[in-house]
């Protein structure tokens, strides 16, 4: 993917980088989900701030196919996103 937009940027033509969770899909449903299945309150705290084995279960649960159903789009996101191909 790099090389491909590597190879567009270089050819003069845009090259655009979206992050998905935030911007085109609003993630705080599966957040919510995540810790509750830990068993933890979600208290605007960061995963980051977890210790290492609940860290690595929240991103085991938070990127599984299972919880991808708590995802909803983000309509200014996907607006900004077709307004520039």
């Amino acid at each position: 993917m790099l090389l491909h937009m590597y190879f567009y940027a270089n050819e003069g033509e845009p090259v655009f980088v979206f992050d998905i969770d935030g911007v085109l899909v609003d993630v705080e449903a599966k957040l919510r989900e995540v810790f509750r299945q830990l068993g933890l309150e979600r208290l605007k705290a960061s995963p980051d701030l977890l210790d290492h084995n609940l860290r690595r279960k929240f991103w085991k649960l938070f990127l599984s196919k299972e919880f991808m159903v708590f995802d909803r789009p983000r309509r200014i996101g996907i607006e900004l996103l077709l307004s520039r191909l």
